[in-house]
C-alpha cells in the first residue's frame, strides 16, 4: 500500500500478463489464457468486480465470467475491454454517459457496448479516457470512449463533460453540438476528427 519508485514484479498475478492498462487509480491485465484481472480503486466498479464497491483491492482479482480478452483499456474512473472475437465492453463510472449505455449510470461489471438502434459491433481499436480539470473554477471533468469498427473502419465515439471537442462530434466552442442524451450513445465521427490527446491516435494506431 506504499508508493513504488521502482518497477517492482506482480508476483501475485496468475499467469503471464500479455495486454496492461494503467487508469486513474486502477489497473487491469489481460493473461495469456484470456482472463482479465484487476485491481486498484474501485468506487464506480472500475474494476468489474461486481460487490467490491467502494473497496479497493491490493492484489490482482479475476473478473469473473470474462473469457477471450484480448485488450484493455482504463481511464478516469472506467474501462473498456476488447475480446477476441470483436466484442468491447465497458464498465466503471458513468456520470459523464461514456461507458456508452444510453445513460449516467455507473457498471460495477463488464457491459456489452452497442451502436445506436442496439445494434451489434466488432471492434478493432478502442480507448477510454477522462480527466478532471482541477484548475478551473467549476471544477469540470470529462470522459469518452473511442472505438474503431472493425467492419465499416469507422471512428466513434461516445462521452461527454467538460471537454466536448474530445469527442469530435461538436463544433468550436460548443456550436452544433449534440444535445447530451445523443452523447450517451456511441455515433460516428464525422469529417475531421477533433481530438485534444495526440496519444489517443497512436494507441488507436497499435490497434
Amino acid at each position: 500500500r506504499e508508493s513504488e519508485r521502482t518497477p517492482r514484479r506482480v508476483r501475485s498475478l496468475a499467469r503471464r500478463a500479455v495486454a496492461v492498462a494503467a487508469g486513474y487509480d486502477h489497473t487491469l491485465a489481460v493473461t495469456e489464457d484470456g482472463a482479465l484481472y484487476a485491481w486498484g480503486g474501485n468506487a464506480f466498479g472500475q474494476l468489474g468486480l461486481a460487490g467490491e464497491e467502494e473497496r479497493a483491492v491490493y492484489e490482482p482479482k479475476r473478473v469473473e465470467g470474462v473469457q477471450n480478452a484480448e485488450r484493455v483499456s482504463a481511464g478516469f474512473y472506467l474501462s473498456c475491454l476488447l475480446l477476441k472475437d470483436g466484442q468491447c465492453l465497458t464498465f466503471g463510472r458513468g456520470t459523464e454517459g461514456a461507458l456508452g449505455h444510453g445513460g449516467l449510470i455507473h457498471e460495477p461489471r463488464p457491459r456489452l457496448l452497442l451502436g445506436r438502434g442496439q445494434s451489434a459491433l466488432r471492434v478493432a481499436a478502442a480507448v477510454t479516457n477522462g480527466a478532471s480539470n482541477v484548475d478551473s473554477d467549476e471544477g469540470s471533468e470529462w470522459a469518452s470512449t473511442v472505438v474503431v469498427d472493425r467492419d465499416s473502419g469507422r471512428l466513434l465515439s461516445v462521452g461527454g463533460g467538460g471537454e466536448e471537442l474530445f469527442l469530435g462530434r461538436g463544433g468550436e466552442d460548443g456550436a452544433g453540438a449534440e444535445p447530451p442524451q445523443q452523447r450517451w450513445i456511441l455515433a460516428p465521427v464525422e469529417g475531421l476528427v477533433c481530438v485534444v490527446n495526440p496519444a489517443l491516435l497512436r494507441r488507436l494506431g497499435s490497434g
